[in-house]
């Protein structure tokens, strides 16, 4: 009988609280989940950022919305769901804030704090490119490529860090003063390394998305002088060998170091026959036979665990 009682004691209080909703629809608004988006999330210093209200009541439709930045009104966003502005200096805080009039006299201010932090993400692939080569080395498949995350106006080690190299998250999660991390080049033309850095205590300071080529190690060969060293101009194909003997360097680009330094398989042939390169893998001499003709000169390096880590070529040698 007390049990009935009480069941019937609780379905009066469900009906008298939702009589009280609905004779007051201001009240019943008060508690949302309305808030100020922006694009990109976590803008840098002097970047363009969008702000957006993100809020699916159908009564802000009715508002008078009105956007300031730091107290200022912007007046091209009057009435508008968005808002164009730029981020403030580094390590200045910038108070966005958008103030929704309803028709009903209800006036709601919603406020978003932007923090602009500077973020750099700097790509060293640990792959080979002679010396004189102007560009930049590329990653390619099964390659090292270190990363090293540099934030504006913080200690490094005071700093959490969260890398992820597509679905791999490294170093086995979030790590505390990681700021550098050492990861394999996975397969496909190109990946995405995400990094998350967040303060002490969870809150997180930015994220950043970086998109990486991945090549395939390619071979050039290029002529050697005894006095003016290597001539900074690939051979096209084939080779007139005008004097005696000269000395033909095979240089890979875009080889894992540790391949291009030790590898597994270093070969050159003259007409399908290997010869001897001497003390440097990647040189060899060529000299000239008492009868003009034609050869084929071929270099092959590989890293026989990392196949792909590897690259053959071939030219003509004219005598």
């Amino acid at each position: 009988m007390i049990l009935v009682y009480m069941h019937k004691l609780i379905q009066i209080g469900t009906f008298i609280f939702c009589l009280f909703i609905l004779a007051n629809p201001a009240q019943a608004q008060l508690k949302n989940n309305a808030s100020i988006e922006l694009s990109p999330e976590y803008p840098q210093p002097g970047e363009e950022v969008t702000a957006s209200l993100n809020d699916f009541r159908s009564s802000t439709n009715n508002s008078n919305l009105t956007w300031t930045l730091n107290g200022e009104t912007v007046p091209s966003a009057v009435n508008s769901r968005s808002v164009l502005f730029t981020a403030g200096a580094d390590g200045v805080t910038d108070v966005l804030s958008i103030i929704i009039d309803s028709p009903l006299g209800r006036s709601e201010t919603i406020n978003r704090n932007v923090n602009p932090v500077y973020v750099d993400v700097i790509i060293e692939p640990q792959t080979h490119v002679p010396n004189f080569y102007q560009g930049r080395s590329l990653p390619s498949i099964g390659s090292i490529v270190n990363a090293t995350a540099v934030v504006s106006g913080h200690n490094p080690s005071d700093l959490v860090y969260k890398w992820q190299v597509g679905s791999e998250v490294l170093a086995g999660g979030a790590v505390r003063g990681i700021n550098q991390v050492s990861f394999t080049t996975p397969m496909g033309f190109n990946y995405v390394l995400n990094l998350q850095v967040s303060s002490a205590t969870g809150g997180i300071i930015s994220k950043r998305s970086v998109f990486l080529p991945s090549v395939y190690p390619r071979l050039f060969f290029y002529e050697k002088h005894t006095l003016s060293g290597i001539r900074p101009i690939a051979i096209d194909r084939e080779f007139t060998l005008i004097e005696n003997s000269t000395s033909i360097i095979a240089s890979p680009y875009y080889l894992d170091s540790r391949t291009f330094n030790d590898p597994d398989i270093s070969e050159w042939e003259i007409d399908n026959n290997l010869v001897n390169s001497g003390n440097n893998p990647y040189e060899a001499t060529i000299r000239r036979n008492s009868e003009r003709g034609r050869s084929s000169l071929k270099f092959h390096v590989r890293d026989t665990t990392q196949v792909l880590q590897g690259v053959s070529e071939s030219i003509s040698i004219n005598f």
